[in-house]
Parts: C-alpha cells; structure tokens; sequence
C-alpha cells in the first residue's frame, strides 16, 4: 500500500480484536513503508488481538500489530511465531515485534511477543522506537532480536523522553557480527534524557548487565542475570543482578512488585506450574519471616536454615555463642567473694545483642540456721546491681568478654559462719543492640 495514501489516510478509529487470532499475514515487499495489522494510525486504539504465524518485510515503520501510530493506544495485544525483517537488508529502521515506531502522548501496555525481530536500526521486542510522551509498559518479550547496527533492544529499541516500566525480557539481544554498534541492551538500545526504566528485568545472559546499551536516563529498581562467565556487570545505580536460583525463588518478582497494591508482578513459585522467572498478573509473592531470603505463594512462616552457621537463603548468622558463669561462689566470712562471667564465640545478626543479667540483690543464709540472713550487694566495679541488670552484653566477631562481680557482704553480718545462696543469670538475645 502506498507509503504517502497511509499517512494522509491514518486509522482513527477502535479496533477491538475480542481476543481473536488472525494468522498468516504476509508482507514481501522490501520497499513497502508502514507495515503491519494496521500500517498508519493517528489517535486510534489497537487492542485484544493476536498476530500469529506471519511474516512481515518491508523498509521502515513495520510492526505484527501496527508500523506507525501517533497519539493513541495499544493494548491487550501479541505477536506469536511472527517473523519481522530481513537479515540481507542494510538500511532499515524502526521495526518491532508489536509496533515499529510510536510517538506522541502514545502507550503500549500488556503486550507480548515470541517472534523473531531482524534488522539494521531501531529495533526492538515490543517497539523500534517511542518518543517524547510515550509510555511502554507491562509488556514481556521472549522472542530473538538481532541487529545489524545499533539501537536494538529486548522491549524498544530506542527511547526519547520516553518511559519504559514493569517489562521484561528472556528474549535473546544479539548483534549480527562483532562489528555492530554497542548500542544494545536486554530492555532499550539506547535511551536518550528524560527516558525512564522503571521495575524491569532482563533474563538475556548475552545482554546481561546491559538493561540499556546505551543510555543518559533514570534507570529504578532493575534486575538481570549474570552472564555464563559469572561477571557481575553493571554498578550502574538501579540495576542489580540476581542469580538464576534468586530468580526462581521469587525474590526478583517481590522485588518488582514493591508495595504497590495493586497486582503487576508475580510468580508461581511450586508444582508442576513453578515458572523461573517473574511474569505479569502473576500468582501473588509473599516474602518470609523471619527468614526475609524465603519467598512463597502464601503468607506463612518461613524459618532459617542454617548450614554452617549461615542461613543458605539469607545469609543471616545462626546465633551461636559460649557463656561461662561459676557453679558456685565460696562467700564465708570473707568481706568481699568474686565471681568472673565470660563471653566467647559469639555469632549473631548485626541487629542482635548477646546479653547476661543478674537477679540481685542477694540475700545468703547463714549454714545450718535459716533464720539468720544476710544481705550481700552484688556490684560491676562501682555499679551495684539490681534484678535484671545488665552484667555483661557482646555483639558478633567480639573478641571474649570477661567481667567480675563482686559479692559485698554487709559490715555487721548477725553471726560469723558460712553463709550460702544462690544467684540466677539469665542469658538472652535482644533484638536491637542496647
């Protein structure tokens, strides 16, 4: 269809595909411009409809759902084993797996594609291009993109003052050979100012740490997985990596979800359904407690396990600690009896304090007459002590803690004689340092 007629002539209007597939669409004209479902559209809404098994060529503005839209909507819509380019072309641009390029107020939203998209520039699993005010959001790609040059990614190939959020991508991002651009990344190709990447994840271990190829935009709360050679990548502020075991626990896709209340990202994470990798409108991620390195379907208790005094889900420390306190302390008539507690091999969270009290004071009863008492004052040096004082407090990696109490017997005891008792420590963790 001519290039010029589509744009004088755009679709306006609603397309409402009410969930049907249409199949076996084909464009074989490497000249043809606007390419797709619907070639040229301006102020117009695309949604519920699936492009499956076609295969679209051309030279610019191609997409399975739309080549061009300007101002309006596409939503609800899906490219399955749909193929979009031609390797041997050299000089295209602007051709994605649902549309090739967008600009103005524009947004995509809950769109996917498994098909393969090839070619020079921009690029992209959802979109080639999205300018000024566009938005492409919760959208999910896992088809191939490859590009000759530069500008292509796993969800748009480039933005410009753009927004990108709540999209990922297992898709693989690759360049044709070694001498295409750099400008290539698992979610954007290159993202110019005022872009946003938002609560995104890239799965594409060839991209990796690249969720941007290239990029001078804000970039919030997003996630890969490392490359086979375990390189961490990226330290770019905003994106983390997460291993492959992080993945399929669900911590990614909690992580993604935030607090929002409203349902985004999720993951079934047991049974014969369990899914790797976080997807949208996915069953709900609960985190664990106490162990916050757990995650599950439910909300439940999830408790440590610990091997070699480590938590092998969150890494917390298992509380491990040695404190020694005398069986007994000889008083008799002597003025003042001592007695050293001790404190070692202590192994506890940073937030948690090993701590020993006393239950002073202490009243002894002379030996055989217990009728006859005497009070004795137990100090820490020149603190005396009373019931629940601290006598001795230790945190992790301390080196041994001693400390020695002092038994005071009074200055006028009733009688001389041996004088017996007993004092009770109670050796507890608290769950913030004192």
């Amino acid at each position: 269809m001519d290039a010029h007629w589509q744009k004088t002539n755009p679709f306006t209007g609603d397309f409402d595909g009410s969930g049907y597939t249409i199949s076996k669409l084909t464009c074989k004209d490497a000249s043809a411009e606007y390419v797709g479902l619907v070639g040229y559209a301006d102020k117009a809404t695309i949604q519920n409809v699936t492009v499956r098994d076609s295969a679209f060529n051309g030279n610019n503005y191609i997409g399975a759902v739309c080549g061009y839209i300007k101002g309006g909507t596409i939503k609800n819509c899906h490219a399955v084993g749909t193929t979009i380019g031609d390797s041997d072309r050299d000089d295209s641009q602007y051709w994605g797996g649902i549309v090739g390029c967008m600009t103005g107020n524009n947004v995509v939203t809950d769109c996917t594609n498994s098909g393969t998209v090839s070619g020079c520039w921009n690029l992209g699993g959802i979109a080639g291009f999205a300018g000024t005010n566009t938005t492409v959001q919760r959208c999910f790609n896992s088809g191939a993109v490859t590009g000759r040059y530069a500008r292509f990614g796993g969800i748009v190939g480039q933005i410009s003052g753009a927004r990108v959020q709540d999209c990922g991508n297992t898709g693989a991002v690759s360049e044709f050979t070694s001498s295409s651009g750099s400008q290539y990344g698992g979610i954007v190709g290159l993202a110019e100012s005022d872009s946003t990447i938002q609560n995104c994840y890239n799965a594409n271990k060839n991209t990796a740490a690249k969720i941007c190829g290239s990029y001078s935009c804000d970039l919030f709360n997003c996630y890969y997985l490392p490359n086979d050679t375990g390189s961490s990548g990226s330290t770019v502020t905003g994106i983390t990596a997460k291993t492959a075991e992080q993945f399929a626990s669900g911590e990614v896709a909690y992580l993604l979800q935030g607090n929002r209340a409203e349902p985004v990202w999720g993951q079934t994470l047991t049974g014969a359904s369990k899914q790797n990798y976080p997807v949208l409108n996915g069953a709900k991620v609960y985190q664990g407690t106490p162990c916050t390195g757990r995650y599950s379907n439910t909300k439940e208790e999830l408790k440590h396990d610990y091997h070699d005094g480590k938590c092998i889900y969150c890494g917390e420390p298992e509380i491990a600690y040695t404190v020694t306190i005398p069986a007994e302390v000889t008083l008799g008539n002597a003025a003042n009896a001592k007695a050293t507690i001790s404190a070692a091999n202590v192994t506890l969270p940073t937030d948690k304090t090993l701590k020993v009290t006393v239950n002073g004071p202490f009243t002894a009863t002379l030996d055989g007459y217990n009728d006859v008492t005497a009070s004795y004052k137990i100090k820490n040096g020149n603190d005396e002590l009373t019931t629940d004082s601290a006598v001795l407090t230790a945190q992790s990696g301390e080196t041994a803690k001693t400390t020695t109490l002092t038994f005071v017997k009074p200055d006028a005891a009733p009688y001389a004689g041996s004088y017996t008792g007993t004092v009770t420590f109670t050796v507890s963790v608290s769950q913030t340092n004192p």
